[in-house]
């Protein structure tokens, strides 16, 4: 088998199960760069008050729920109003994006 080259020392990436598996696979190669570190499940929390725009929430919340079926998109707030609002913006915009092939 012939070796194999990587050109720099440390590989830095996104986060999600098949990610971890293969930078840790290349770190444990002899000549394989170094990971940054191995990452677990992706997670956010956004706590907003009734100030809080809608949609930019509701933007912040799917840009981590689309990295892994396995990622928390959690929203803390105490306005009702504001709750509802951030529900039906991430409806519509996920209503936009395409469901990743199995």
């Amino acid at each position: 088998m012939a070796p194999i080259r990587f050109r720099s020392a440390t590989r830095y990436s996104g986060r999600n199960a098949w990610v971890t598996a293969a930078k840790l696979l290349v770190a444990q190669h002899p000549d394989g760069a170094a990971a940054d570190l191995p990452a677990g499940v992706t997670e956010v929390m956004v706590i907003a008050d009734a100030s809080a725009r809608a949609d930019f929430v509701a933007a912040d919340l799917l840009a981590q729920a689309e990295h892994s079926p396995d990622a928390q998109a959690i929203l803390v707030t105490s306005d009702p109003g504001l709750a509802a609002a951030v529900m039906r913006e991430v409806q519509r915009q996920a209503s936009g994006c395409s469901a990743p092939e199995s």
